[in-house]
């Protein structure tokens, strides 16, 4: 896993006592939904019966999709588990094994989409596109896994709380399947830059390199007093009952 400029390490060793493990770490909760449908990302929705509002995901107050410079257009956002088939609108349709490499599990599925044609690469199974995504907390950590990264420079981190980085934090180019971590500090909003459209096939294979991904977050949370406090006796308790045995 790749330590970015933004990423924090999270002190854990045996040999600390009980609260200070528990005080310096919590828990990762992921922000993929479970329910595959289309997110709303300034779009509108193909199907109103599969909508999915932005903020309905656990942390998130919004998500736009912005302007990509492969496409120069905007792009769908979809959640999708390729185990099922679905139809958004007559105009894309997931398979059980679409073109391309295809993950388990469930991811965020850009689609890349030519406004002005109004048309679909791939008959929307190439995942392109770029998204801010503004958290209604600052979250503690943000982990982002990118599945089947295959081009240098673009895909990654393209902006983080509101600041563009001069150098995007770009994910590398990988095998066939392969999967990319990325883990940052203190997100309160992001800019995801996700694949590449080359319907000329000059870098990769035309019509170019999909990227789904997946999100988690660490809130931030402190355990309260009385549970510090409780946790410490706990830890003291071990601590001296491993002493006893030792001497015994």
């Amino acid at each position: 896993m790749m330590k970015s400029l933004f990423f924090r390490t999270v002190l854990a060793t045996t040999t600390t006592v009980a609260v200070s493990t528990i005080a310096s770490s919590s828990y990762a909760v992921s922000l993929v939904p479970e329910s595959e449908a289309e997110i709303d990302v300034g779009l509108g929705c193909l199907d109103s019966a599969q909508c999915m509002m932005p903020d309905s995901i656990s942390f998130v107050e919004s998500i736009m999709s912005m302007t990509d410079d492969t496409t120069n257009s905007r792009s769908r956002l979809f959640i999708d588990d390729l185990t099922t088939e679905n139809e958004y609108g007559d105009v894309i349709r997931f398979l059980t094994t679409d073109a391309g490499t295809n993950p388990a599990d469930v991811w965020f599925r850009p689609v890349a989409y030519l406004e002005g044609l109004d048309s679909y690469p791939e008959e929307g199974q190439l995942e392109v596109g770029t998204y801010t995504f503004e958290f209604g907390t600052v979250l503690k950590e943000l982990t982002i896994d990118y599945f089947d990264t295959e081009s240098e420079n673009t895909t990654g981190v393209v902006a983080i709380n509101g600041n563009s980085l001069t150098t995007p934090d770009w994910v590398p180019s990988g095998s066939n399947g392969n999967i990319f971590t990325q883990t940052f500090a203190d997100v309160s909003s992001l800019t995801l830059k996700l694949g590449l459209f080359d319907p000329d096939g000059m870098t990769v294979k035309a019509p170019g390199d999909g990227v789904r991904f997946r999100l988690a977050a660490t809130p931030t949370a402190v355990p309260e007093p009385m549970t510090l406090s409780g946790l410490a006796v706990v830890g003291l308790a071990l601590a001296g009952s491993k002493l006893a045995n030792k001497r015994s």
